[in-house]
């Protein structure tokens, strides 16, 4: 296994997957201080994160990987018999380990910001680490999950529809009883319960008491749901084969 994750991250090194882990963030930070200016931009630099520029981050990712597959030969290097699985796994460990390294971006540009405006931009940096992981292992399922249903649908048409369903459609469905049934809602949740922040953007008030049942929740749906979906992306991938 160690050699296909290294075999896959060389793969990667001239793939311009690293410019798109340090442009992210900066965007993310660029939106957030023309929506809502200086006084709340900590907070809607991470709103703007969790709301879509993390998924438009993974979605490109993959996209970045389903190119160099067609243009080394049409996804013969990933058609293996015994060793496909492993390839996607490697696959969906590298774009999620590229998640965490554009989360400590993130971190370190907001901690620049916050420099330069002290006493206006206050970021609590060990709240916030903790929260972009805790979103991050909210939103692994998305990984298997694209990887699964890119076979029968449009890549533009899914990686659009992924970033918009994440942005529009899960912050209406993250503030009702049932959020548990979409996945796009898990890592909103996470945010609400670590960081007082509003699917909607806006910051929870009059919240005392913090449950870490409020963040596992969602963290393990995400594990189980994530479980679940790449059993199913190992099915298809095996059903090929034959």
């Amino acid at each position: 296994m160690k050699r296909i994750i290294a075999s896959e991250a060389i793969k990667l090194k001239k793939s311009g997957t690293l410019r798109l882990v340090l442009i992210i963030p900066f965007v993310t930070l660029f939106i957030a201080f023309l929506m809502g200016g200086i006084q709340i931009f900590s907070v809607f630099s991470i709103y703007w994160w969790e709301a879509g520029f993390l998924f438009l981050l993974m979605s490109l990712l993959f996209l970045y990987d389903k190119k160099s597959e067609e243009q080394a030969g049409n996804f013969q290097n990933v058609k293996w018999k015994k060793l496909s699985w492993k390839i996607h796994l490697a696959k969906m460990l590298l774009i999620w380990l590229r998640g965490i390294l554009a989360s400590i971006v993130l971190i370190i540009l907001l901690y620049l910001v916050a420099f330069v405006f002290q006493g206006i931009v206050v970021v609590d940096f060990m709240k916030v680490s903790v929260a972009l992981i805790a979103i991050l292992l909210a939103a692994s399922w998305n990984l298997p999950f694209i990887y699964l249903i890119f076979k029968w649908i449009n890549t533009y048409v899914l990686l659009a529809a992924n970033t918009l369903i994440c942005l529009i459609v899960a912050p209406f469905v993250a503030q009702t009883p049932v959020w548990f049934l979409l996945p796009y809602t898990y890592h909103y949740k996470v945010t609400e319960s670590l960081l007082n922040i509003k699917p909607s953007g806006d910051l929870l008030t009059g919240k005392i008491n913090f449950s870490i049942w409020e963040v596992l929740l969602p963290v393990g749906l995400s594990i189980v749901v994530t479980i679940g979906v790449s059993y199913l992306l190992k099915g298809v991938i095996e059903h090929d084969k034959k």
